[in-house]
């Protein structure tokens, strides 16, 4: 499962940006910037009059958590005096 890491964008004026719950669009609360946000499922795309800015959302897998055995085999598996399964 992966876990979303979710950065704010950020308006060219410098506003923080905000959507409302369950809607996609957005315009920028500051009078004069004019910029309309649109959320889509890789990030947020932000066009004005003369540009176009987008911002990932970025997702990451969470580590898996070793138990005390499975620590101490890679342990153990990763020493130099290690012996082989076919040594015995």
């Amino acid at each position: 499962m992966s876990e979303a890491i979710g950065l704010t964008p950020l308006c060219k004026c410098g506003q923080a940006m905000m959507f409302p719950v369950g809607k996609t669009g957005a315009r920028c609360p500051i009078d004069g910037c004019g910029m309309r946000w649109e959320r889509g499922p890789e990030g947020y795309w932000a066009t004005g009059l003369f540009t176009i800015t987008f911002t990932p959302i970025i997702t990451e897998q969470p580590k898996r958590k070793l138990n005390h055995y499975q620590k101490y085999m890679r342990w153990r598996d990763n020493t130099k005096g290690r012996r082989l399964n076919n040594d015995l």
